[in-house]
């Protein structure tokens, strides 16, 4: 018997593999902080030389918190640019379409019926 992240990885694996039979996977426009995180990342690794992305995270996530609100408004702003741009470049997506299983609509983490077959 395979361990329970063994087994969530190949259900989502295989539910990922019958969405891609239908249509292609379209991932979601990044938030504000994702954004963050993609510009501040490679600076944390160069001045602080810590391995792991769990630490870089950690250390990225706090920077984020001790922003103040104008500080993080550039992101925010960014953010609505790429969801705008994202809906003019996929009009039909949905979050309900990436992250729930087409053949039995449960989300991908409780599928059972055709994620495991």
């Amino acid at each position: 018997m395979c361990s329970y992240s063994v087994f969530y990885s190949c259900r989502k694996r295989k539910c990922r593999a019958q969405q891609d039979e239908d249509r292609p996977y379209v991932k979601k426009p990044p938030n504000a902080f994702m954004l963050y995180l993609k510009e501040q990342r490679p600076k944390v690794i160069a001045e602080l030389n810590i391995p792991g992305s769990a630490a870089v995270n950690a250390v990225v996530g706090q920077r984020w918190k001790s922003l103040s609100n104008d500080q993080k408004a550039r992101y925010f702003d960014q953010a609505e640019t790429e969801r705008r741009n994202h809906a003019k470049e996929h009009p039909a997506w949905s979050t309900k379409e990436n992250y729930v299983c087409p053949k039995c609509q449960h989300a991908v983490h409780t599928c059972v019926h055709h994620c495991t077959e």
